[in-house]
């Protein structure tokens, strides 16, 4: 496990066992939501348990560290 960066509480992390298409997982305390770095959605499984206000912050910090994220998945994932 790889954490990326965290914000506001979030924590972004990238597993190094996982598998395609690239995500990152964002956690806040036991809330936990998996977005795709493809079009920065959320996946439908597992299923998102963030706030709408945690998930609103992770998606605008996704989107804002897109850029990031996809180098590290990237780099942990070849």
């Amino acid at each position: 496990m790889s954490e990326i960066f965290r914000a506001f509480g979030l924590v972004f992390v990238i597993f190094s066992d996982d598998h395609d298409p690239a995500h990152v997982h964002v956690f806040h305390g036991r809330e936990t939501c998996k977005i795709s770095l493809k079009d920065l959605r959320v996946a439908a499984k597992p299923r998102c348990t963030l706030s709408k206000i945690n998930l609103r912050k992770a998606l605008l910090l996704a989107a804002e560290n897109r850029l990031l994220l996809v180098r590290e998945w990237e780099k942990i994932h070849g």
